[in-house]
Parts: C-alpha cells; sequence; structure tokens
C-alpha cells in the first residue's frame, strides 16, 4: 500500500459513518442555533457542548495545539478561524464552520457556510455556486475515476459561477485519523 492510499476494515468503516453522520447533524445543529449578536467564542463553545452530547471529543481541540473546538471563519476568512469572544456575528456576516469530531474510534469532518438574513445577490451566488462545486466533485468521487476528476468538476463548476478557487488548502479523507489520504485539490494542475 502506497502513502497514498488507505484501506479500512468494514468495522472501521462502520465507525467511520457513525462518526461522520454524527458530525454532520452537530454541524447542522450548530447553524440552526447561530445568531447575530453571538461571538465566534460562544459559537464555539455551543459546539463543545453539542459535541460533548454525542459521546465524541472534538477532532480539532489540541490537534497541532488548535485552541477551539470548530474552524469558525466569517466572510472573507479562508478556513481555521478561530473562536474569539470580540468577534460579534452580524446580520450581514456569512459563517463558515468546520466540525470535526471522533467518535468510537472513528472521525467525521464536515464544514457548512450559511449566512444570516436577506443575503446580497453576491453572496447568493457564491453559496449556490460553492454547494454545487461540492455537488460536481462528489458526483465523481466513484469507483474508475481519479482524484483529477473530482478536481476538474469542483474547478469547472466554480468557474461557471465566477468564483475563484482557493489554492493553498486541499480537501482530504479522514476516517480513524483526522488528515488521511487522498488530498484533493479544487483545481486541475496539481
Amino acid at each position: 500500500m502506497s502513502r497514498d492510499q488507505v484501506i479500512h476494515a468494514p468495522e472501521e468503516i462502520a465507525r467511520i459513518r457513525l462518526a461522520a453522520a454524527v458530525t454532520a447533524q452537530v454541524r447542522d445543529e450548530i447553524a440552526a442555533q447561530a445568531r447575530p449578536g453571538m461571538t465566534t467564542f460562544d459559537l464555539d463553545q455551543l459546539a463543545g457542548e453539542l459535541i460533548r452530547a454525542t459521546g465524541g471529543k472534538s477532532a480539532f481541540l489540541g490537534y497541532r495545539g488548535y485552541p477551539g473546538n470548530i474552524c469558525i471563519s466569517v466572510n472573507d476568512e479562508v478556513v481555521h478561524g478561530i473562536g474569539t469572544p470580540d468577534r460579534i456575528l452580524l446580520d450581514t456576516d456569512i459563517v463558515s464552520i468546520d466540525v470535526g469530531i471522533e467518535l468510537d474510534g472513528g472521525i467525521g469532518d464536515t464544514a457548512l457556510t450559511f449566512g444570516f438574513g436577506e443575503l446580497t445577490p453576491d453572496l447568493k451566488r457564491l453559496l449556490h455556486g460553492t454547494k454545487e462545486a461540492l455537488m460536481a466533485g462528489i458526483k465523481q468521487a466513484k469507483r474508475g475515476n481519479c482524484i483529477r476528476d473530482i478536481s476538474q468538476a469542483v474547478e469547472s463548476t466554480a468557474k461557471r459561477h465566477r468564483l475563484g478557487v482557493v489554492r493553498e488548502y486541499v480537501g482530504h479523507g479522514c476516517g480513524v485519523k483526522l488528515h488521511e489520504p487522498p488530498e484533493v485539490p479544487n483545481f486541475v494542475g496539481f
């Protein structure tokens, strides 16, 4: 086996699926409870409570010294933002939350970007286009395809929506470790 692939046993896959499902539920609950006027620290603390209620633990807290339960990025901040008491969420903000949960030997890791109130046409285009790009990439994640097929689908969909693609970060696998192969760029030409 090369360093670029991981093969999990069926019992690991069952734990990974459970962790992923629980992580998605917590992600959605955080977004449902988020409100303008909260601080990003409040949102992080809420996430910590919801994560603990699952019987799991934050996969991010303490990872390489990371101090938060989740990553919270506001507006044009790109991933890995840390919740702070002085960053108050406004009704004009868009918020990205990245949630990772370790549960029973499996890890789930998922993100969501959402806004409050009436969004501008450009923000609607951003949120719609990025979701469509994600779904296009997922559709290409199938037997017989390569990472490049996923990357191409994401990039071409983003371009169609007049969106740029961050090249400094890539998607990644997760399973029994937070970061596992493969790395999945959101662009071709890697």
